[in-house]
């Protein structure tokens, strides 16, 4: 039999079980692998165990700061594996386990501990909120990100307090998709002003950007809400900052989600002003995107584009160049067809033929 490393470790945990100190250093090696090896899941499975053997040696009363630490990270291994597995089951896990890190971790005796623990509860609840109960675990995720802020102070932690901060703003941005949009998309425009004092371009480049992209949705968001153009025009400045660090050839991935954001927005806007440039524009933001994102690696993200790009030539269509703008809205929606199939996705695919129909008939002269 060849040994690989993750048997080693498996054999390594199996060995140490009676030294909780060696298994302390397993978990935590087994745990960093985790986060970059293509066994992602097997190594945060050895970690995990490893941590709950620890425990077994120990009590809260006994160990309180030794505790609070193996909680903390079962909880950071528990949200790791939810980004692999069994989403909504490991995220609550996680919750768990950064719940029971706070019997010791209080703001008082421990307040930097307090900190971090409740920024990772939010970040959980935030993801639970995608799954299920949006607005209930909206608002733990948001109260959570509140207690961080009261040891998470701009003068005293200040990375921190921007990380929190970044967080929070994403937060009410998808709580405005469910009630007071103007409301919350002001509180989030708030929050995300406050991080980039922390997050400036020179300093922290990658994660003003990140910012500068969260704030064009926010804008975006508001866009739908009132003063549509004005926002339009401030998310549209806010994507093209975030354009100038994400680059194709050095930030593909992130390039094409601020491209999609971008032609997004555009899309929005042309429905105000300057219809045919805005459209066009919106056109070649999509077209940026498929540069990145492929059939064979990025499929749901090809077939958004590629149907979102087709419901644009089909407005053109109506207006000028009939023929031409309807082959070009058709080729997009037969691109699309490839990935929103009848069997996987039936209600988009439904939709993208019916529009197919409806350009058909339009070039028909059928009313």
């Amino acid at each position: 039999m060849i040994l690989t490393d993750l048997n080693i470790f498996e054999e390594m945990v199996r060995t140490f079980l009676d030294d909780p100190d060696v298994l302390l250093l397993i978990s935590r090696k087994a745990y960093d692998i985790g986060s970059v090896a293509i066994e992602r899941e097997e190594y945060i499975n050895i970690a995990i165990r490893a941590y709950k053997e620890v425990l077994k040696t120990l009590t809260i009363k006994k160990s309180p700061v030794k505790y609070a630490l193996i909680q903390n990270n079962i909880g950071n291994s528990f949200s790791q594996l939810a980004e692999i597995k069994d989403r909504q089951e490991n995220f609550k896990k996680s919750i768990s386990a950064y719940e029971e890190a706070l019997k010791v971790r209080t703001i008082e005796k421990y307040p930097k501990g307090y900190g971090d623990t409740q920024n990772s509860i939010g970040i959980a609840y935030s993801m639970i909120a995608g799954i299920e109960n949006p607005e209930t675990n909206l608002m733990k995720a948001i109260t959570a990100y509140e207690e961080a802020l009261k040891v998470r102070k701009p003068e005293k932690y200040p990375l921190d307090y921007a990380i929190t901060q970044f967080n929070l703003g994403a937060t009410y941005n998808n709580l405005a998709s469910i009630k007071n949009k103007a409301e919350n998309c002001k509180k989030a425009i708030d929050m995300v002003e406050k991080t980039l004092k922390i997050f400036t371009l020179e300093e922290y480049p990658l994660r003003y950007t990140a910012a500068q992209n969260n704030l064009g949705n926010v804008y975006s968001t508001l866009a739908e809400a009132e003063n549509r153009v004005e926002n339009c025009e401030k998310a549209i400045a806010s994507y093209e900052e975030a354009l100038k660090i994400r680059k194709f050839e050095r930030y593909p991935v992130m390039f094409a989600m601020t491209q999609y954001n971008l032609g997004d927005v555009l899309r929005l806007l042309a429905e105000e002003v300057n219809k045919k440039e805005n459209y066009i524009k919106s056109i070649n933001a999509f077209k940026q995107v498929l540069k990145v994102c492929d059939i064979e690696y990025f499929p749901i993200q090809y077939g958004m584009t590629y149907s979102n790009i087709g419901n644009i030539y089909k407005i053109l269509a109506e207006v000028e160049n009939k023929n031409e703008n309807s082959e070009k809205a058709i080729s997009a929606y037969e691109e699309a067809l490839k990935v929103y199939t009848q069997e996987q996705f039936p209600s988009e695919c439904k939709k993208i033929k019916e529009n197919i129909k409806t350009i058909n008939k339009m070039l028909s002269g059928i009313d």
